[in-house]
């Protein structure tokens, strides 16, 4: 199980990896217009998701405490 797990993280993390890229480059160029922005920002938004769920379930596994919005220092 944990290895499939390992396997479904790394797929999430490499198309997360892709996503960033491509954001990048699209938003590089001469300016992307606003259905594009609006589906980039939905799809980054759940690349994160995904990301930030790899990020808690590798923390507990090591140990670490679980950090949730409410726990997160004010950065602003």
């Amino acid at each position: 199980m944990s290895r499939l797990a390992d396997r479904i993280e790394a797929v999430q993390l490499a198309q997360a990896f892709r996503l960033h890229e491509q954001a990048l480059d699209e938003l590089a160029e001469s300016g992307p217009g606003a259905l594009e922005v609006d589906c980039l920002t939905a799809r980054l938004a759940d690349a994160l998701g995904d990301v930030l769920v790899i990020t808690q379930s590798r923390g507990v596994r090591l140990g670490l405490p679980v950090c949730g919005v409410e726990d997160c220092p004010d950065v602003t």
